[in-house]
């Protein structure tokens, strides 16, 4: 009995060891990769990005101050906050532990011009992402609610895509998710919340076969044959995200959307350490996602994806 015991210690030490292993190394591949963090609490109605401290050549000054708060979006803080997020897809919905008030707008807020964007977001780590000129901005998906509106998490990712495009970082947004179902769709959610706010239909491109984050990068360069972008999601997720881009050739910087506090976060990163073990090994043979198809570039027009 003794012996076996030992034997499974130690088979579970060598698991851990691994799984921690895998961990770190996808997180150090990538982390040099994330530029800034949107943390307004109120959506556009409080825009403010934060930069995230960089090491090495491309980093920002480290004296560039975050755009302020009170920086308004104009038609964009109309838009309502859902009270519950989401989780990427395939992933659980849960409830947000704050209710964060609706955004109000008026006659007297300024749009969102380029200018105030670039503000919101620090000339520095503007100047970062267009570093690689980008093709596309590329918005994860995550659960849309029942009336087919987006979840909290879900909106937070596509109000900082929209803040990104509004500063010219990208021409393109690429809107991937689950639309597995007829009953179910989270791009044209995705879609419809970006038109809303005032991003020409053109300009957005939709992924329907976005079924979970390996996917979504495979299918980016695979399918929308994109070569360079940024990636938005929450920081947890960046990382193996951005560790994705790189096993796919893809050039890429990333953005977390970070407005709420996330009721099931601390799941939700248990379940992270797992799916970065999971998408390391997957990287290494690169199977084929569930669907692909004929190329549809990014470089042209996106209604043929809609």
């Amino acid at each position: 009995m003794p012996k076996l015991f030992f034997h499974i210690l130690k088979v579970v030490i060598l698991v851990a060891v691994v799984v921690v292993g895998l961990n770190v190394y996808v997180i150090k591949t990538a982390e040099s990769g994330i530029v800034a963090e949107y943390t307004g609490a109120e959506g556009m109605d409080a825009m403010e990005f934060r930069p995230v401290a960089e090491e090495g050549p491309g980093a920002p000054d480290a004296g560039n101050e975050p755009g302020s708060a009170d920086n308004r979006a104009g038609e964009l803080a109309a838009a309502q906050k859902p009270e519950s997020d989401g989780e990427e897809s395939g992933l659980d919905d849960t409830n947000s532990k704050a209710s964060p008030a609706e955004s109000k707008s008026s006659a007297a807020d300024p749009p969102l011009t380029e200018a105030v964007a670039i503000e919101a977001i620090g000339e520095a780590e503007v100047k970062r992402l267009k570093s690689i000129q980008p093709q596309c901005i590329l918005v994860l998906g995550a659960s849309v609610k029942a009336d087919g509106t987006p979840s909290a998490m879900l909106r937070d990712r596509l109000e900082t895509a929209i803040v990104l495009y509004h500063s010219g970082v990208a021409s393109k947004l690429l809107l991937s998710g689950d639309n597995g179902q007829t009953v179910y769709n989270e791009v044209e959610s995705m879609k419809k919340y970006a038109v809303k706010a005032g991003v020409p239909e053109g300009d957005i491109f939709l992924d329907h076969a976005g079924f979970s984050t390996y996917e979504s990068i495979y299918r980016a360069q695979y399918i929308f044959q994109v070569d360079s972008m940024i990636v938005v999601t929450q920081k947890y997720h960046l990382y193996r995200t951005l560790y994705g881009c790189r096993k796919m050739g893809i050039d890429a910087l990333g953005v977390s959307a970070a407005q709420d506090t996330y009721s099931g976060q601390e799941l939700r990163e248990v379940r992270e350490i797992l799916a970065r073990d999971k998408d390391c090994i997957k990287w290494i043979f690169k199977p084929e996602p569930t669907f692909l198809g004929d190329a549809i570039p990014i470089s042209g027009s996106g209604t043929a994806t809609h």
